[in-house]
């Protein structure tokens, strides 16, 4: 073993005369503290990869052949982007890249020349987790210069049917020097556990590395487990508990409190807010469970793999995010930029309290970065307006594919929501196979998507705020408030296809029919050469609908066509007809600028959607609608 290393074998007591103590655990400690590395003790600098994977699908689970390219790719972005450091601070301390999702030796070789290089800051650590190793492949690794391994994690343990999937932590020195650690994951998953033609080795050591923040005597540690490893009972008890205690004795010891600063948790995690993988944090943070582990600034870390190849939502993997302790006094936002509060909307539980979390909303491929801030840099009191993140920046793990979810920038939540929306907004043409225009409406729909994909976050939340009545809530006092994005559900959701629809069908009417950026409106249109704008309503009624409407309307300057839905998509009726001055306001209409209502026409979304479904042509659809208005 190579110096600075020292290990703690945990056993806990016997509790009776028939229990079973199991396999300890070893808890190897390195001291980081010769080597120069002096994290900040405020905030340090955050770059961790979340990368579609595709994976064999027999162990030892390793990248497909058709996408190691990518994945080698994958991991050259994200060390560039780690070396940039565009979160701001002088470098990136920490950078995370998941479960698997190094592709093997190669993958590593990667990993150890872009460390070697001069250009990558000293004082910082890679924390990786490797693809599945044959144990020729990990004796190889571990031969490399520089590498270090638990003795009981050595090649020779491994058998020969049994395959390695390790988490290696690479430091650079203040002197230049890299080193390595491999620890090999500790308790196989279901799939690990129910292999065909491997075992997977089973690890029986964590590394834990202590030393001394910048600038002062304050100490710091951290540690990283491999997904299951988090939750696992190996032996005696959970693998995370088998490193409190260690700590535990390390400070009975000495007589004094260790901290416990970060905890890594690197996975492929297809259910990431599984009750059984969220409960385990309570017990973690329990201050009873050895009282010399501090834990009031501990951060740990869910660094997971993405739950689809491109930005988006995803039923699966994704949730990469910070839990901090119950005790933390971090402010919590009410919908900030790129990271959510967590929660049951979140979550879907409630397991974690939102003050405690900062859950990152892109669940598709990605690469974020951000500064980590520490608990305890928090100012007391109302001076102490402090958020758990700052700069929490986006980027596609390809350059070419920058786009408003991966914008290399910070991605405001209602822009979020709204690409989300569009990604799974139904077109015309495949509800209704059947119509002859269904071509024509298909390429309006694009066009529509491509420009309601370009809405800063102000435009975003105007969509919404006009076409729904019900997107403002009254709060106490009377006061009332649009949603924040990070509340918006099923009302905006049906306010969005109903606004996109509308403009569909008339800009496959109106050829010059626009939803470009920096409209007043949801969009505008040419009709038989008079400049019209374009309001789309779902609403209750039709009647609640225009008098939602009203609240938006312009200057009678230009004419607004106004299209309304109610709940059931029915026509307008008498009295709505009446009220909504059908019949008296038309297309040929004058303005009169005492007149208040005279620019505005109405149209309900059935009557538009009739002029659809009836017609061949967008020449006999664009004289169907005119003849609705006018």
């Amino acid at each position: 073993m190579c110096t600075g290393y020292f290990v703690v074998l945990v056993r806990r007591r016997r509790h009776d005369a028939s229990e079973s103590f199991g396999p300890m655990v070893q808890i190897v400690t390195i001291d980081l503290a010769p080597r120069g590395i002096d994290l900040p003790a405020d905030r340090i600098g955050v770059v961790i990869a979340q990368p579609w994977l595709e994976l064999t699908v027999a162990e030892p689970f390793v990248c497909a052949a058709g996408a190691v390219d990518r994945q080698l790719a994958m991991v050259d972005r994200t060390l560039d982007i780690a070396r940039q450091a565009p979160h701001g601070k002088a470098k990136t301390h920490f950078t995370i890249l998941p479960e698997f999702s190094v592709p093997g030796l190669a993958g590593a070789a990667r990993i150890d020349a872009a460390l070697q290089a001069d250009s990558w800051p000293v004082a910082t650590v890679v924390i990786a987790g490797i693809g599945g190793l044959t144990k020729p492949q990990y004796a190889q690794l571990l031969a490399e210069p520089h590498t270090h391994v638990a003795a009981s994690n050595a090649a020779d343990q491994l058998q020969a049917d049994e395959w390695a999937n390790c988490i290696v932590t690479w430091v650079k020195a203040a002197n230049g020097t890299v080193e390595r650690w491999v620890q090999p994951k500790i308790w196989p998953s279901w799939p690990e556990n129910n292999g065909q033609y491997q075992r997977m080795f089973r690890g029986k050591a964590v590394f834990q590395f202590r030393g001394m923040h910048a600038g002062d005597a304050v100490p710091y540690r951290f540690a990283s487990l491999v997904c299951f490893d988090w939750i696992a009972d190996a032996g005696a008890h959970k693998v995370w508990r088998w490193l409190l205690d260690a700590m535990q004795q390390e400070a009975a010891g000495g007589g004094a409190m260790l901290p416990l600063t970060w905890l890594f948790v690197i996975q492929h995690n297809d259910k990431p807010n599984h009750e059984t993988f969220l409960r385990e944090l309570a017990d973690f943070f329990n201050p009873v469970t050895c009282p010399s582990v501090r834990r009031q600034e501990t951060c740990v870390v869910f660094a997971n793999n993405a739950g689809k190849s491109i930005p988006g939502r995803a039923l699966t993997h994704g949730c990469t995010s910070l839990v901090f302790s119950p005790n933390v006094t971090f402010q919590r936002p009410d919908s900030y930029f790129t990271y959510s509060n967590g929660g049951p909307r979140t979550r879907g539980n409630n397991l974690v309290h939102p003050r405690r979390e900062a859950v990152f909303r892109e669940k598709g491929s990605c690469v974020h970065s951000f500064v980590q801030v520490n608990p305890n840099a928090v100012v007391p009191g109302a001076a102490g307006h402090t958020l758990p993140i700052e700069n929490p920046e986006v980027y596609p793990v390809n350059p070419a594919e920058t786009g408003p979810r991966t914008p290399g920038a910070t991605v405001a939540a209602g822009v979020k929501w709204l690409n989300d929306s569009l990604d799974e907004l139904a077109c015309l043409s495949t509800q209704f196979p059947e119509s002859a225009m269904k071509a024509a409406v298909a390429a309006a729909h694009g066009a529509n998507e491509n420009d309601f994909r370009g809405k800063p976050a102000s435009e975003a939340v105007r969509v919404f705020a006009q076409a729904s009545p019900s997107f403002q809530i009254e709060k106490a006092g009377g006061a009332r408030f649009d949603k924040f994005a990070d509340d918006w559900d099923t009302p905006e959701t049906h306010a969005l296809e109903h606004v996109v629809q509308t403009l569909d069908v008339l800009r496959t009417a109106f050829s010059d029919t626009s939803a470009a950026p920096g409209m007043d409106m949801h969009g505008g249109a040419t009709i038989r050469s008079t400049a019209v704008d374009i309001l789309a309503v779902r609403g209750n009624s039709h009647i609640e609908c225009v008098q939602h409407a009203n609240k938006f309307m312009p200057h009678a300057r230009r004419k607004v066509l106004v299209v309304t839905r109610d709940y059931h998509n029915t026509r307008l009726g008498n009295r709505a007809g009446s009220f909504l001055r059908v019949g008296q306001t038309k297309i040929t209409s004058p303005i009169r600028f005492n007149d208040p209502g005279s620019n505005r026409i109405h149209l309900g979304s059935h009557e538009l959607l009739d002029c659809y479904l009836k017609t061949s042509t967008p020449a006999e659809l664009e004289a169907s609608v005119y003849a609705c208005i006018n």
